[in-house]
């Protein structure tokens, strides 16, 4: 291969999640800042989880409360009380799907399942991107609603 191309690129798919659910990312230094996510980027985050929910009752009770959400918010579904007898992955998904305080996400982060920790990271690309050894063009939109603006820079420059 003599190049790689990553267009709307992040490094971090916790910081996806964190935005997604708290509306706060990861700033350059590690402060927290305001990123408001696309409605539909954050549904689509949401359904993607589910698929690490092995029990099929669990995974059809967390994708029900996304399809309670609505177009503008679709999380809501979580602010319920979860149902009840869920699998502990899905529990540690409402959970953290259910919050907004940007100061809880990484402990509600840790309580997800490790084995379910370990695919989320994974899928992030920043982890690996030092292992390329071909040119990486990322092309990283200044004003993207679906990543947070610093994901592109972290990529580039491998953290």
């Amino acid at each position: 291969m003599r190049g790689t191309v990553a267009i709307d690129p992040y490094a971090r798919l916790s910081d996806l999640l964190e935005a997604a659910a708290t509306g706060t990312t990861p700033a350059p230094g590690r402060s927290l800042e305001p990123f408001a996510m696309d409605p539909w980027a954050v549904a689509a985050l949401a359904r993607a989880t589910a698929g690490t929910i092995a029990d099929a009752a669990s995974r059809g009770a967390v994708l029900r409360a996304i399809g309670e959400g609505t177009p503008a918010s679709p999380l809501v579904g979580f602010d319920t009380a979860p149902a009840a007898n869920l699998s502990p992955a899905a529990a540690a998904w409402w959970r953290l799907w259910a919050n907004r305080a940007p100061q809880a996400f990484s402990g509600l982060y840790r309580a997800l399942p490790a084995p379910v920790r370990a695919e989320v990271d994974s899928l992030s690309p920043a982890r690996r991107i030092a292992a390329v050894r071909a040119e990486v063009l990322v092309l990283d939109p200044a004003d993207d609603t679906a990543y947070p603006p610093a994901e592109g820079r972290w990529l580039v420059q491998g953290n």
